[in-house]
């Protein structure tokens, strides 16, 4: 957990920043391969879900990643 508030818990900081960073970079890679980002809002709580409460391996988010670029 590198990120620290007082008044906000570690791991929803984190697991927020993590986010923004992720859609941040698939929202470049789409755009360089002429390509949509297609996250709905529905998604998008799920993911952040997942995110904060289950173990997700690399491959796992790896593939979450390339099923939201068409």
């Amino acid at each position: 957990m590198p990120f620290k508030h007082p008044n906000i818990g570690n791991s929803k900081l984190n697991v927020k920043i993590g986010f923004a960073f992720l859609i941040a970079t698939l929202s470049f890679i789409a755009m360089r391969n002429k390509n949509q980002l297609k996250l709905s809002r529905i998604q998008e709580l799920n993911l952040l879900y997942a995110l904060e409460y289950r173990d997700l391996s690399k491959e796992a988010i790896m593939a979450i990643a390339e099923s939201l670029i068409s």
